[in-house]
């Protein structure tokens, strides 16, 4: 049976965050089994400042890796399971993937989850998904933290000004992320986030 003190992660999806139904049910659930709840949030959302140039990377596992030790380090007798949702779920994977046996985490869910982010994103081209997701995150990042940006505009980098006209997620992605993060374009940057099977061999949990 769960302790009562073990702590569950949830990792929202590409614009959500703690303010979310989808986010807090899930919390009221989990809450009433027991559970010591975490929310982590990417950077720049839902009121999490963004302090420095650096957005959040679903390709990368390095933030995710300092929540789940922070949790460890506060709770270091409590077990850990996590529940990513949507691109939440590659986020968590790739942790799952780079710790291998060193992970942290015990138990792991995924919802939602595209192992195929290219083909998700090709399949939500011109949808009112994606104009939703695109013109949320340019509104509440890349405008509301522009000045934090300006600096790799100024290295020539990025340009605000490009990343605002966008209107897909592969105009975003290409625009900010794949520059950002020294991706040849768009699509070389989904392809880092991809989930293969021989990945999944590398999971110990």
């Amino acid at each position: 049976q769960m302790c009562i003190r073990d702590s569950f992660l949830i990792i929202h999806g590409l614009t959500g965050g703690s303010n979310k139904d989808y986010i807090q049910q899930l919390v009221r659930h989990a809450q009433k089994k027991g559970f010591r709840v975490v929310v982590f949030q990417n950077r720049g959302i839902n009121q999490t400042p963004l302090t420095t140039y650096e957005v959040s990377n679903p390709s990368n596992s390095k933030d995710i890796q300092q929540a789940v030790n922070h949790i460890h380090q506060k709770y270091p007798k409590s077990k850990i399971v996590a529940c990513g949702m949507s691109f939440g779920g590659n986020q968590l994977i790739r942790y799952l993937i780079d710790t291998q046996s060193k992970s942290l985490i015990e138990g792991a869910a995924l919802v939602s989850t595209p192992f195929s982010v290219s083909k998700c994103i090709r399949g939500l081209n011109k949808s009112v998904f994606e104009r939703y997701f695109v013109k949320r995150y340019l509104a509440t990042v890349i405008w509301k933290y522009r000045h934090v940006l300006k600096p790799k505009e100024q290295e020539g980098v990025i340009s605000i000004d490009e990343i605002m006209k966008s209107v897909t997620l592969a105009d975003l992605y290409g625009s900010l992320h794949a520059k950002m993060f020294n991706f040849k374009d768009a699509w070389d940057y989904f392809k880092e986030a991809d989930v293969h099977e021989e990945d999944l061999s590398l999971i110990h949990i």
